[in-house]
């Protein structure tokens, strides 16, 4: 027995002896023939529930552990982050980022579909997205949002094509996109990697029709070439040799470079487990700057939009408007009207404030 659990042990009005707390029959061949009491020393050895009491107040001399409330404890983050977010501005955080616009209109799938090809609509702008077959997929859920819009962030900030990743995947997760690390299957780290496969296999195309039905489309490569060193079996916190960088095809930098959406990365990070949620986050602040009367949108568009998985309409409604009630808690200034055939956008001061 270490000395400091002797003396932790040892203190006053403790019982110095096993006869007043029950002795296990596993333990009791061991204190000699009849149940001979054995020394404080071999008291520490007995399992937790046969730890010695204080006789006067009948408590265990280890405190309790608290029970852990994860969901007190997710709130409680959550609030902190709002508080955050409310309290300045995305200059004063430095957590101004950015969004290529046309994926500010149109997005990514929320999950993952089936086949090589994926289509959303907004209006007049449809966003196809197809994937070769040793891709793995097409890329959807949050993290594509995420490591798009950092990309995208660096490019404004930057003006360079070549987008560097670091060393390895705890590097970039935790000073790139300041994201907790979770290692097996559905962890974080598997997945980024997958993402980012995914990502630099796919392409993505923009098609414009007019009230005339004349089309303008046109196609770019968001990343023309990759070099990863990150070692799928390998220790996430491994320094790898070489820099693992990204090169982003020229028509998407110049797309970046010619009309970036702003955004507050703070609520990128508040809603990151919810690719609705970053849609409507994204998407909220650049359409109402636009404004410049109320404008209406029913319930099919922004069904069309932002909730091409759901069958049913009731169903994207229901996930939508609980989705808008979170982003507006975060965007306190918009106006937006909730109405039997859709939504009512109105006006509103700006949701991004530069100071």
């Amino acid at each position: 027995m270490s000395p400091f659990m002797r003396d932790s042990l040892r203190r006053p009005g403790v019982t110095a002896y096993a006869r007043d707390f029950p002795i296990s029959p596993r333990f009791r061949h061991l204190s000699g023939s009849g149940g001979d009491l054995r020394p404080l020393e071999w008291v520490a050895c007995a399992p937790p529930s046969l730890l010695p009491v204080n006789t006067a107040t009948e408590t265990s001399l280890l405190p309790a552990r608290p029970k852990r409330d994860r969901a007190a404890t997710i709130i409680a983050r959550r609030t902190a982050e709002l508080a955050n977010i409310w309290s300045e501005t995305p200059r004063e955080a430095g957590s101004f980022a950015y969004m290529a616009r046309v994926l500010a209109q149109a997005t990514l799938p929320h999950s993952e579909p089936e086949g090589l090809t994926y289509s959303r609509t907004n209006g007049n702008l449809t966003l196809v997205v197809t994937t070769t077959p040793d891709a793995g997929g097409l890329p959807y859920g949050s993290l594509p949002r995420l490591l798009l819009a950092w990309i995208t962030s660096e490019v404004v900030t930057k003006r360079s094509r070549e987008i560097s990743l670091g060393h390895n995947v705890s590097e970039f997760m935790r000073d790139k996109l300041g994201m907790a690390m979770t290692g097996g299957k559905n962890g974080t780290i598997t997945r980024l990697r997958e993402q980012l496969q995914r990502l630099t296999h796919a392409t993505f195309k923009v098609v414009y029709r007019d009230a005339e039905v004349h089309a303008v489309s046109k196609g770019w490569d968001p990343i023309e070439e990759s070099a990863t060193w990150w070692q799928p079996h390998a220790n996430a916190r491994q320094r790898d040799l070489f820099e693992s960088r990204l090169l982003l095809g020229q028509k998407f930098f110049d797309e970046i470079c010619a009309s970036a959406v702003p955004l507050d990365w703070r609520v990128l990070k508040h809603f990151q487990k919810s690719p609705m949620r970053i849609d409507i986050a994204i998407w909220l602040p650049h359409r109402l700057h636009e404004l410049k009367k109320d404008a209406f949108i029913p319930w099919s568009a922004l069904a069309t939009q932002f909730g091409a998985e759901y069958k049913e309409p009731r169903q994207f409604k229901a996930a939508f408007l609980k989705a808008l009630a979170d982003v507006l808690r975060v965007y306190t200034a918009a106006r937006v009207d909730v109405c039997d055939a859709g939504l009512r956008l109105r006006p509103s001061d700006p949701l991004l404030k530069a100071a």
